[in-house]
């Protein structure tokens, strides 16, 4: 008996399935990989070049079936990022970046698929991340290709600037 696909429901062989897209990754050969960081009281920094995985997920096709969303976020934010339009304050502090011309289904899938692989994860790295009842509702999104209207599962995207590739891990913050 094979262990069961969290977003298809059906008996399978699983794989190992990254939560971040491994696109991003994969940036710059020449540069040190990114590194892992969290706030979580005794656990260093660690460098993982090859992402966190997770081999309880999903099968492959169902891996396959963000292939789209996943690619065009790290086309977006790695390869087209030099587009983006600072944005700033009265006192001209630089408060953010905005681009005009994104594909809104493709994005927000985006972030609705990274969302629920990080709350069904098993993977020590996601273990603050926990949609509870809506957990569901992001499966069903993701089964049907449907990025919901802007309220549901509103998100945000914001940039560290700095040198350094850091992957931090997500916690609860208001």
């Amino acid at each position: 008996m094979n262990p069961i696909c969290k977003l298809c429901t059906n008996e399978a062989t699983l794989i190992k399935a990254h939560i971040i897209p491994r696109s991003f990754w994969e940036i710059d050969a020449s540069q040190p990989p990114p590194r892992m960081v969290t706030n979580t009281q005794g656990v260093f920094p660690k460098k993982i070049p090859i992402g966190v995985y997770d081999q309880t997920l999903l099968c492959e096709p169902c891996e396959r079936c963000f292939n789209d969303c996943d690619g065009y976020a790290a086309q977006l934010f790695l390869k087209r990022f030099n587009e983006f339009e600072e944005v700033h304050g009265s006192n001209r502090r630089l408060t953010g970046y905005v681009l005009g011309n994104v594909h809104y289904r493709l994005l927000k899938l985006f972030a609705i698929a990274l969302l629920w692989r990080a709350s069904v994860s098993s993977h020590s790295f996601f273990s603050n991340v926990r949609l509870g009842p809506f957990e569901e509702k992001a499966r069903e999104m993701l089964v049907r290709g449907d990025p919901g209207d802007a309220a549901t599962f509103g998100t945000l995207f914001s940039v560290w600037d700095g040198a350094e590739s850091l992957i931090m891990d997500p916690f609860a913050e208001r």
